[in-house]
């Protein structure tokens, strides 16, 4: 691997674990499964075709919204009034207040499983079991390789989704021909769709085409979509049967050096998918090495628009790898323009999994572009643009159907969601903010301001203070109902004040800028209450109380993203702001889709070290897995959301994307529509040294920075257009001689030219990269991974077992009674005890049981004390070839204890009538957990054997709850 991504050396992969790769619309997740590559691919059009409302009769049936959750206008707003005038709990959520018999019971989730294009699965040899086998994702390469190798033998699979052609190819080089002995195509099972079996059309010894269709159950009339998969062998030939679901093609000739290229088509390309998809397989397979070199261009590219040079080599990595993410699935070119990225992007391709991958317009999918803008790729950042555009349409028939005024109004998912226009609206004002579009911004921006501005003009209504009312009100997925909810109050705001600048911009005479003063002008305070130790801080809305737990940090939004506050605000709103960004933090439910937005307050705040900090322990440190992705689910964290869901899939999800991308440039650049621009305007303490190379500030200003012992040492503007600049922070640099500055107060004023490069300052300082860590050690004392190796499985499953984890937002602590380590040295044990919270026990080879200790070997006379393995994985533990029985003196109750034994080790181990089979390999180790239901007081045996000899170095015991 070059540069950034993932490694897993001699690992096992799974498939929460697998690695992306993707054009916009078409991708792949690559995985291990019993030594054999494993690639599961999906595509847009294919995969959202699935979903009912695009079925050909849903398509031909136009909505009606006079009803949104089965009720109309009227009588959700009578069902409001009385819930309040009842003074029913304040948290009750919007489905028991606007649908009541939604509310009577518990919904149970069946999950889902939508088309993919299918499971590409390369099969080796069985001489290649236990070779070593490594596998990577290169983010600049936008490659996955995966080698297996024994000495002079190897075989090495590099893969590649192609720019601009639906097409994957898999380039195979082995040392000895027949190390790949064939391949399998596998058509994954659906559900809640009529899904007919794929057909196999083998054209030659080197085409094999897989059609395949699907139909809808709600819609049984309707003709079935097909689309085509199409496997072109070059460099080889074979032979293909059917079996099932399965396609298996078993290679008969193929040279040392050969590809494996798929190419996808569906009916929407050409009614004849099977012709188009073999088309393209033919096109691609004849241009490959220009398809191959187009590819290496485009992500050169892709990634010479930023970069940046963290201290934290860590996040530096996740920065990378999330932006190539979003380039992978952005959704960009594709038919279904309004799907773009989704909840997981191009990752929910397995049976089964609990979300659809559909926008859902809450901080879910805003999350994902909110840091495209300053990473300077506001290529992305358009997609979202056009996507929330497509709907449009329908929003303007809701807002005439359901609430009976003109103009634009979010329908989705619920009708008083009133906060989600406008935020969307958001991303269509910094796509001129930064990108100066001035066409963009007249033609379909401010068209779409005028709509939403026309809708509120009409639905807000003056209360007897003559203080415009917004009821009712709700903030998303949270609640409670109430009076002027503050995401809301914030988000007409920042609409208002866009819209009139807006028409500023455009020298419009339609009157929009005065209307928008007025409105601003009578729109309410927000809400603030005290609270315990922090002080003042936002209320949800009058009727919350002030310490409600949040969904979401929706207080935040007059901070990030809508831009009303920040650190250098007056003194009153700068403290209520820090307080509510405290406050937030404390009180979010954990999850992918809001770490990202606390760490964003926090950095606007100027609490550089708060931010990282949450970005770590609300984020990483329970969301992340090994392919550096954020999913809802891991080993040791459950959402409140999931605790009464049957067992399902859950795939990663891209709120953790865009939100690390945007947390990391907000603590390097910040900037405001004024011309205002701050270079490391929120660095934590320890960042001394970094850099960032082309940022984007509003009014297309590129920006550079470098950094170094802790002072700001040179920064380079790049103005795309002239314009006002203000610069903070750049106080003891040298100014460029070909430009007029002057200061005020401490902020440097200039006038520069478009397309001239500025520098302040000297000599960019050489910053090196840091060696990129494989885990860190997470704040509960578990260690976090991004990649894997041959140890990686045990520790988790180690840490795992004694550290703390978190269930429905509460932290949980094991009750280790006893943790035993075998012949450590007394300098090792102070770093172990404090990474865990827990006092260690040394075993020695003669450790004999006694009374007095409650613990020891029956016998130890044929017990020894070894050290094994290298540096990197050096453990004592004891051995012996003799059958050996520890002993523990326990309360009866319920145990599970942990046995951790040391590489080259066949052993069997028998507690409590359960027997546990040890299996480990060169430079691996094996953690066996046992429940243990110990019925008396006293002895607990645990029975230690093997045909040659048994090696423990870790004896672990947790006690759950005391039994009758």
């Amino acid at each position: 691997m070059e540069g950034h991504g993932i490694r897993y050396e001699n690992a096992a992969v799974h498939w929460t674990e697998a690695l992306p790769l993707g054009n916009g619309t078409f991708g792949a997740m690559a995985y291990l499964q019993d030594r054999h590559m494993r690639l599961s691919m999906n595509h847009y059009e294919v995969y959202y075709s699935g979903l009912p409302d695009y079925s050909r009769t849903a398509q031909k049936t136009q909505r009606h919204y006079h009803k949104a959750g089965g009720d109309t206008k009227e009588n959700v707003v009578q069902h409001a009034k009385a819930a309040l005038a009842a003074e029913q709990p304040p948290m009750a959520y919007q489905k028991v207040l606007f649908s009541p018999q939604e509310g009577k019971r518990l919904h149970v989730a069946q999950g889902e499983s939508l088309p993919a294009v299918g499971d590409l699965q390369i099969c080796y040899a069985p001489q290649t079991d236990g070779w070593e086998r490594d596998m990577c994702l290169s983010v600049e390469r936008a490659a996955v390789s995966y080698r297996l190798h024994h000495g002079i033998y190897f075989v090495e699979t590099t893969v590649k989704v192609l720019q601009q052609t639906d097409s994957l190819v898999c380039h195979i080089r082995q040392a000895q021909q027949g190390t790949v002995s064939k391949l399998i195509f596998e058509v994954p099972r659906g559900r809640n769709s009529k899904d007919t079996k794929p057909v196999l059309k083998q054209q030659s010894g080197n085409v094999f085409s897989v059609c395949q269709s699907f139909g809808w159950e709600a819609y049984p009339q309707d003709e079935p979509f097909r689309f085509c998969a199409t496997l072109r062998l070059l460099g080889a030939a074979g032979k293909a049967i059917q079996c099932g679901d399965k396609i298996e093609i078993e290679l008969l000739e193929a040279a040392q050096e050969f590809d494996v290229l798929v190419s996808v088509a569906t009916e929407l390309e050409q009614e004849d998918c099977r012709r188009a998809a073999e088309g393209k397989s033919g096109r691609d397979a004849q241009a490959l090495p220009e398809r191959c070199a187009a590819h290496e261009r485009h992500w050169e590219t892709f990634f010479a628009k930023s970069s940046v040079i963290l201290p934290d080599a860590f996040l530096e990595n996740l920065w990378y790898l999330h932006l190539y993410v979003l380039e992978c699935c952005s959704g960009r070119g594709g038919a279904r323009r309004e799907q773009a990225s989704g909840l997981n992007g191009l990752w929910d391709i397995r049976h089964l999994t609990l979300w659809g991958s559909v926008w859902y317009w809450d901080v879910n999918i805003q999350a994902t572009y909110w840091g495209t803008y300053a990473a300077n790729h506001l290529e992305l950042s358009k997609v979202f643009c056009e996507g929330f555009l497509q709907h449009e349409t329908e929003g303007i028939r809701f807002a005439e159907e359901f609430h009976g005024l003109p103009g634009y109004a979010g329908d989705y998912p619920h009708p008083f969601y009133n906060c989600i226009g406008p935020w969307c609206a958001q991303f269509l004002w910094w796509q001129y903010e930064y990108s100066g579009d001035e066409t963009f911004l007249r033609q379909q921006a401010y068209p779409h301001f005028l709509k939403q501005v026309q809708f509120w003009q009409a639905r807000l209504e003056q209360n007897e203070a003559g203080t415009y009312e917004v009821f009712p009100d709700i903030s998303p997925e949270q609640g409670p109902l109430g009076h002027n909810v503050a995401i809301t109050i914030a988000s007409l705001k920042y609409l208002f004040r866009f819209t009139r600048r807006a028409a500023e911009i455009l020298r419009t005479d339609d009157g929009m800028a005065e209307v928008c003063s007025a409105l601003l002008a009578r729109l309410p305070e927000y809400e603030t209450a005290e609270y315990q130790n922090y002080g003042v801080i936002l209320k949800d809305s009058h009727e919350a109380a002030p310490g409600i737990h949040l969904r979401h940090p929706s207080l935040l939004m007059p901070i990030f993203p809508a831009e009303e506050w920040n650190r250098f605000s007056p003194q009153n709103q700068r403290d209520i702001a820090e307080a509510t960004v405290r406050y937030a933090i404390d009180h979010t439910e954990l999850g992918v889709f809001g770490f990202g937005w606390l760490a964003c307050a926090a950095a606007r705040m100027g609490l550089g070290e708060l931010a990282l900090r949450t970005l770590y322990e609300k984020g990483y440190d329970l969301h992340l897995r090994a392919n550096g992705l954020g999913a809802e689910e891991t080993n040791r964290w459950l959402n409140l959301c999931l605790v009464n869901k049957p067992p399902m899939y859950y795939p990663a999800m891209m709120e953790c994307t865009g939100e690390t991308v945007a947390a990391v440039t907000e603590l390097l650049l910040q900037s405001s529509g004024d011309g205002m621009i701050e270079v490391f305007p929120a660095l934590p303490e320890t960042w001394r040294d970094c850099a960032f190379e082309r940022l984007l500030a509003k009014d297309g200003v590129e920006v550079s920075a470098w950094r170094k012992d802790g002072k700001t040492v040179r920064i380079e503007l790049f103005c795309r257009r002239c314009g006002t600049v203000r610069l903070r922070n750049i106080q003891g640099l040298t100014l460029p001689g070909d430009i007029a500055c002057r200061w005020e107060n401490e902020i440097l004023v200039l006038e520069p030219e478009a397309g001239k490069r500025y520098v302040f300052g000297g000599a960019a300082p050489l910053l090196r990269r840091t060696e990129i860590p494989l885990c860190y050690t997470g704040h509960t004392g578990a260690r976090i991974y991004a990649g894997k190796n041959q140890n990686t499985d045990y520790e988790r499953a180690f840490d795992a077992f004694v550290c703390d984890h978190y269930v429905a937002d509460t932290r949980h602590r094991k009750r280790t009674v006893w943790f035993f380590g075998m012949g450590w040295e007394e300098e090792r044990l102070p770093e172990e005890e404090r990474r865990l919270g827990l006092p260690m026990t040394v075993l020695w080879e003669n450790e004999t049981y006694t009374a007095r200790k409650g613990y020891g070997f029956e016998q130890a006379e044929a017990i020894g004390l070894a050290v094994q393995g290298d540096e990197r994985l050096e453990q004592r533990y004891l051995v012996s070839d003799k059958p050996a029985v520890f002993l523990l003196d326990l309360p009866r109750g319920q145990y599970d204890i942990f046995i951790g034994c040391s590489e080259r080790c066949d052993m069997t181990i028998v507690c409590g009538g359960v027997r546990r089979e040890a299996h480990t390999a060169r430079g691996t180790y094996a953690g066996c957990i046992l429940p243990v239901l110990h019925e008396q007081d006293g002895l607990l045996r645990i029975e230690l054997e093997a045909e040659k000899a048994w090696k423990v170095h870790t004896i672990v015991c947790n006690k759950h709850h005391v039994f009758s």
